[in-house]
Parts: structure tokens; C-alpha cells; sequence
């Protein structure tokens, strides 16, 4: 998607219940948000008003060039007639401190490895490389792993409270803390940056990080 019309018209498309799915119901989603066609239409209206907020703590470790962006991205917000507010939703909850990346990633790459583990037992349909820096994912701690779920629903409980809260209609974020790379010009450098990648997960996995316990 390259404009807001272009998400609009991607959302128009996939928002609504899936009838082929039990758990999926299009009450879930509140009245007042447009759905279909409405998308669309919505776009005429500037947001002036609209509350956003960012969350301090997520912004730390931006590289320059993401910052950038992203402060680029607040003041198109700001001109349009959004007011953006500055919320911490983890202050004062058993989680404050915690690093969502982190507890994030602990649940991402060890989905990573579920995932993988079928491919990785017929060697004839994976390649040498993705073999290599898949690997040291699959020892990843599956105690960790349901810990971190654990601990994300109460994240996700306490954001969701603070944006009902303040009536603020959505966070703002950015979706990684660096650029991506550039591209490579061999399959040896290809093979180089995913070992690379390997090795610090390997590292990470034998570190066992404990996330925050929930109380008993």
C-alpha cells in the first residue's frame, strides 16, 4: 500500500466476519468503525480531534533514519487535526519495564520454529542455508514461550484499557526499530547474513531469558 486509499481499499476487502472461520465474528467489531465501502468514504473526513497515542518506551533504540520517518509520520497526523498524546499503559501495572520487543520476539521465533520443524525433517525440500539458521531455533525454551503468551494477554489488557480510558482511538508505532537492509549482491553474502542471524539466536536461546512470571 503506497496511500491511505490503498489501505482503505485492502481493508474493505478483508474487514467483516469469515463465515469459514468458528472463532471469527463480525460483532467483534465495534459499530462505530466503517467498515466495507465505508472505508472509503471515511477518507473525506479529515480527523480532526482524533486521538492518537505513542508509547515513550517502544521508541527507544530507533535508528535516526526510522525516527525521522516516524516524526515525519506525527506531524502529517498533527497537520490533519489529530491530537497525539504521549501514555505509558504498562505504568504502574506488574509489568511496568517490561520490553515488548522482547516479549514479542520470544513469541515470534519460537512460532518460527514450530512452523519450520515439519520442513526440517525432509532435508530434499529445504536448502542448506535455511536448514543452518533454523536449527537453533528449535531449542528455544517452550517454557518461555507460553509464558510470553501469558504475559502478552495482560500487555494487551492494559493497553487496551488505557486507550478506552483517554479515548484515544489508536496507537502509533513504528513497525521496526531499524531500515531494512540492503539487498545482497551474492548468495554468499545471503549465507553470511543468516548465519549471522543464527548464531545471535542460538546465543539468545542459551541465555534462557525469563520474562516476568505471572501470579499465582
Amino acid at each position: 500500500c503506497r496511500s491511505a486509499r490503498d489501505c482503505a481499499l485492502l481493508l474493505s476487502v478483508l474487514s467483516g466476519a469469515d463465515d469459514g472461520h468458528s472463532a471469527d465474528s463480525i460483532a467483534a467489531i465495534p459499530r462505530n468503525v466503517p467498515r466495507g465501502k465505508e472505508l472509503i468514504a471515511a477518507l473525506a473526513t479529515k480527523p480532526v480531534g482524533v486521538k492518537l497515542a505513542i508509547v515513550p518506551s517502544l521508541m527507544t533504540g530507533l535508528s535516526a533514519d526510522v525516527k525521522a520517518k516516524f516524526d515525519e509520520a506525527l506531524t502529517v497526523f498533527r497537520r490533519l487535526g489529530c491530537e497525539i498524546l504521549e501514555i505509558e499503559p504498562l505504568a504502574g501495572t506488574r509489568d511496568e519495564g517490561l520490553d515488548c520487543w522482547e516479549l514479542l520476539s520470544a513469541i515470534i521465533l519460537t512460532e518460527k520454529a514450530a512452523y519450520y520443524s515439519e520442513l526440517l525433517e525432509t532435508p530434499d525440500d529445504v536448502s542448506p542455508i535455511c536448514r543452518d539458521t533454523t536449527l537453533p531455533y528449535v531449542n528455544i525454551n517452550l517454557t518461555n514461550y507460553v509464558q510470553a503468551l501469558a504475559t502478552r494477554e495482560c500487555v494487551e489488557a492494559a493497553f487496551e484499557q488505557s486507550l478506552e480510558s483517554r479515548g484515544i482511538v489508536a496507537y502509533v508505532s513504528p513497525t521496526t526499530k531499524v531500515t531494512a537492509p540492503t539487498l545482497p549482491t551474492s548468495l554468499a553474502e545471503v549465507r553470511a547474513r543468516r548465519m549471522k542471524v543464527a548464531k545471535t539466536a542460538q546465543s539468545d536461546s542459551k541465555a534462557d531469558k525469563t520474562l516476568p512470571t505471572l501470579p499465582t
